[in-house]
């Protein structure tokens, strides 16, 4: 919200002394958060997708974990719009590397057996598959680093990830599916279900 205020004002006194230094604390403490795994990337730990459960091969319903897809994809927003403000205000550039690096790093999205985008670090099936819940997909929307144009593959797992979840949902979440199925270029699918919001 921070960084799409500028984005509309292109306030600069706004940027530097207002949003600045909060991006940059969340940017911090996200550093503070992540470490390596066993490949090098960076993730969250812990970890946990909101609202919804993963069943592991052995059978076992859990929560919580590390490098969880919603984690990552909303600090890469965070990052890109970091490096974005500092850039613009030609402040902390070797703070700006040092991020730069680490964005650079992040554990990939994955996309799993199924063709969806994947949810969790390994490709867990869900407890409930249609559950209300896609914060998995942040990077579509409300982020921007998950388009049609310049990422058609992840776009296209975004999209399956929605078909398996189906369009029966609550008001919160489906005003959130609206807008996922409009990044998508998919107005009808967003007007259905637009239509569905209002009965």
């Amino acid at each position: 919200h921070l960084w799409e205020h500028y984005q509309f004002t292109q306030d600069m006194q706004y940027l530097e002394q207002e949003a600045y230094p909060i991006i940059k604390g969340a940017v911090d403490f996200c550093l503070d958060w992540m470490v390596k795994d066993k490949n090098g990337n960076y993730i969250t730990s812990p970890s946990t997708s909101p609202e919804n459960i993963f069943i592991t091969p052995e059978g076992y319903n859990g929560a919580t974990l590390y490098g969880a897809t919603s984690d990552l994809a909303m600090i890469r927003e965070l990052f890109k719009n970091y490096i974005n403000a500092s850039e613009i205000l030609r402040i902390d550039e070797n703070y700006r590397k040092k991020v730069e690096i680490v964005f650079n790093q992040l554990y990939p999205y994955k996309i799993g057996k199924k063709g969806n985008l994947q949810e969790w670090y390994y490709d867990w099936e869900d407890k409930d598959p249609a559950h209300r819940h896609q914060s998995h997909l942040f990077g579509l929307y409300p982020g921007h680093h998950i388009s049609i144009e310049k990422s058609p593959d992840l776009a296209n797992a975004c999209k399956t990830s929605l078909e398996i979840k189906g369009d029966k949902t609550t008001g919160w979440s489906k005003g959130w599916r609206i807008n996922l199925w409009a990044r998508l270029s998919d107005g009808n699918r967003a007007y259905k279900m637009y239509k569905e919001l209002l009965t």
